[in-house]
């Protein structure tokens, strides 16, 4: 029942982000009672769009010692210029078509039924990328790391760059207190027997079958918690459904003893109060109330939240 009540909403929000040709490759939302496909499929659609959008807050710009744009045309400088103006101020404009600071592929999230498209660029080291050219020909990335409200620019580079290992080495030397939050760190212990293949055409082929990559760095062997494709996706997704099912048992269980104790020996039977629900879903609640006793119980769902923030930049766009 609450389940059913969140799924509904994240239906809304799924079909405003998704392409109208994609909306077909939605698992039936009235399925929950049965799978929880419906609920993993919205939440990754919901997941991603706030992965590749840039939450609309004002940001503390930090730069690498290696971020450096005077070599770019007066264009890709005027483009570096606004993109400072807009994290600075926390203007979601940022997140537009027309602006082209984000990566295109946030338009597809499907590759058929079940299939995910989780094109995530570089996030298995944490680093993401805007666009300062329009243009692939021109080919010009701004690498970059988010914690908190501050916003590292590290250097620019290319799409080639996506392979490399120079905005871990940056990361390291120069923010280390980043290492943890972006999900890497050095193995201790870890015996190097010769330098791993680092080539762009392996590091990218790797990452195509979804195996997890390593660098040697300061003779140190790095490696990331985060998984490039499939299996950290899906992972992810199964940990945010599961805390969704946990707090929504957890609350109607001791709502259901409370009942018991004070209305004993009655049968219950519960139903969500809609209309107060949707007026509670911006503070990351929902009511369930008794029918019999008219009893009412707010259920704190924190994933309610998460909402609230992607619908925030929904609404923008």
């Amino acid at each position: 029942m609450p389940l059913q009540f969140i799924t509904n909403e994240l239906d809304i929000l799924a079909r405003r982000i998704l392409p109208q040709n994609q909306h077909q490759y939605l698992a039936d939302k009235n399925a929950i009672g049965s799978s929880l496909s419906p609920l993993y499929d919205r939440i990754f659609v919901c997941e991603k769009f706030a992965h590749l959008n840039i939450l609309p807050v004002k940001r503390n710009i930090v730069y690498s010692s290696k971020f450096y744009c005077g070599n770019l045309k007066p264009e890709h400088i005027k483009r570096v210029e606004t993109l400072e103006v807009f994290l600075a101020t926390g203007n979601p404009a940022i997140n537009l078509d027309n602006q082209a600071y984000l990566p295109p592929s946030t338009n597809t999230y499907f590759l058929g039924n079940s299939k995910y498209n989780v094109d995530f660029s570089a996030e298995f080291w944490g680093v993401k990328h805007f666009h300062v050219s329009k243009t692939r020909k021109d080919d010009i990335l701004l690498f970059y790391a988010v914690h908190g409200n501050s916003i590292y620019f590290l250097s620019l580079g290319s799409h080639a760059d996506l392979y490399s290992k120079k905005f871990i080495e940056i990361v390291i030397s120069e923010f280390p207190q980043l290492m943890t939050p972006l999900g890497f760190g050095a193995m201790p212990d870890m015996p190097i027997g010769g330098i791993p293949n680092e080539s762009t055409e392996h590091i990218k082929k790797q990452w195509t079958k979804g195996s997890n990559v390593s660098f040697v760095i300061d003779g140190k062997f790095y490696i990331a918690a985060n998984g490039q494709t499939t299996a950290r996706l899906n992972s992810d997704i199964i940990y945010k459904a599961s805390n969704i099912l946990y707090q929504i048992d957890n609350q109607m269980q001791n709502f259901d003893n409370f009942l018991a104790t004070k209305h004993p020996n009655i049968p219950f039977e519960y139903k969500i109060n809609e209309l107060e629900s949707r007026l509670l879903i911006k503070a990351g609640q929902l009511c369930v109330s008794e029918e019999r006793t008219k009893e009412q119980c707010l259920l704190n769902i924190k994933y309610l939240d998460r909402i609230n923030e992607i619908e925030s930049i929904v609404n923008i766009n």
